[in-house]
């Protein structure tokens, strides 16, 4: 079976429950749809957090940072994954990234069309979700 087929597969058995309860909400241009978020069994101040971020045409997360470890995969589109100290990468459909705790992180879509990603978050609970830095 596809790689892609698989994971679309997966995504969907993951969400089919969840149909209208998702939460979204919008930075700029950006929207971060929350399908799911819960404890983590056994690490009491920690939660995982399962969404979605669709990103249009040369628009940009901005800079940012989690307090936690980010698991992202591209599922449609092409974007640029800037972290700081490294040099930036190029995504397309079918590839991910790993992002460590409070990394500073920017992905920009392609100017040719719009980018979605679905991402799982493992972030302190008593920490904001999103830190922006300038």
């Amino acid at each position: 079976m596809n790689r892609r087929l698989w994971l679309a597969g997966c995504v969907a058995a993951v969400l089919a429950p969840l149909s209208g309860r998702a939460l979204a909400q919008s930075y700029g241009r950006v929207t971060r749809t929350i399908f799911q978020r819960g404890d983590v069994p056994g690490a009491p101040l920690l939660e995982q957090i399962l969404g979605q971020f669709d990103i249009p045409a040369g628009a940009a997360t901005g800079r940012h940072y989690h307090h936690g470890t980010e698991i992202s995969h591209v599922l449609e589109g092409a974007a640029t994954l800037a972290v700081d100290g490294e040099a930036p990468r190029m995504l397309k459909a079918g590839d991910s990234f790993m992002m460590p705790p409070r990394k500073v992180h920017n992905l920009t879509a392609d100017i040719t069309g719009p980018a979605r990603v679905i991402a799982v978050w493992v972030v302190a609970k008593d920490k904001p979700f999103v830190e922006r830095v300038s």
